[in-house]
């Protein structure tokens, strides 16, 4: 996304938000409050822990079946079809 600091417009402002790494100082309350909650309790770090090590799991997953259908005589042209 190319926004500039000085795009003053919705999608600038938003862009902004999205850019920033704390909810301080954010134009929309509704994403300040967001990022408050999921960067700045600890509670939320633990959600956002197990997120993360469901979706390492998921694509550790996908990566084994990928390595046994070339095991199995697939290359990876076919197994990038499959996906």
């Amino acid at each position: 996304m190319r926004c500039r600091k000085a795009d003053n417009d919705s999608i600038g402002k938003l862009a902004h938000d999205f850019r920033w790494l704390s909810s301080v100082d954010m134009f929309y309350p509704e994403l300040s409050k967001q990022v408050k909650y999921f960067k700045e309790t600890e509670g939320s770090r633990e959600i956002m822990c197990q997120v993360f090590e469901e979706l390492a799991e998921k694509r550790a997953n996908e990566r084994a079946e990928e390595v046994r259908l070339i095991g199995g005589g697939l290359n990876d042209s076919h197994v990038r079809r499959v996906r």
